[in-house]
C-alpha cells in the first residue's frame, strides 16, 4: 500500500518539528487526563478531577465563603 504525501510535502515544504520540540514530553496533567480517558474507554468508572474538571460552577455558599475569607 502506497503512503499518500501530505499537501505540505507535495509542495516541498519541510513540516517536521525541530529536535528540541520533539524532545518535549507531555505534562503530567496531560498524562493523567490521557490515563483517565483510557480507563473510561475500558469501562472503568472514573471521577475526573484533572484539567477543567469538574465541569460545574462552584456552589454559591462556597464561593461566598472564599470571597469573605
Amino acid at each position: 500500500m502506497e503512503k499518500k504525501q501530505s499537501s505540505a510535502a507535495a509542495m516541498g515544504v519541510d513540516d517536521s518539528l525541530s529536535p528540541r520540540v520533539d524532545a518535549v514530553k507531555p505534562s503530567r496533567t496531560v498524562a493523567i487526563r490521557d490515563q483517565a480517558n483510557a480507563l473510561v474507554q475500558a469501562g472503568v468508572p472514573v471521577i475526573r478531577l484533572a484539567t477543567r474538571e469538574p465541569d460545574f460552577d462552584t456552589p454559591a455558599p462556597i464561593a461566598k465563603a472564599g470571597i469573605n475569607s
